[in-house]
């Protein structure tokens, strides 16, 4: 037997479950209203994830702009009487 490609065969030829007459090659059942719905929840969970980046950099540039109070301005408690400078004790 011959064995001829699909693709050089004439569709009247090739089963009726091999082709579809009228078909566009997308689909407009069920799986294409699941996928537009998971697309508009993709969308809205990527639209709420920028918002909250953007939330954090604002926040992270405020404190960044805030003046940072660390143990020598703020007058260190020395009641362990550590030296700030070993060389100098």
């Amino acid at each position: 037997m011959d064995a001829a490609p699909l693709a050089a065969t004439p569709p009247e030829q090739l089963s009726g479950a091999m082709i579809r007459r009228g078909s566009t090659g997308g689909s407009a059942g069920p799986r294409s209203a699941e996928k537009e719905a998971r697309s508009e929840r993709l969308a809205a969970a990527l639209k709420a994830n920028l918002r909250r980046r953007k939330a954090q950099a604002r926040q992270r540039a405020a404190e960044a702009d805030e003046p940072k109070r660390d143990a020598e301005t703020a007058g260190a408690h020395d009641s362990a009487r550590v030296v700030v400078d070993k060389r100098s004790a």
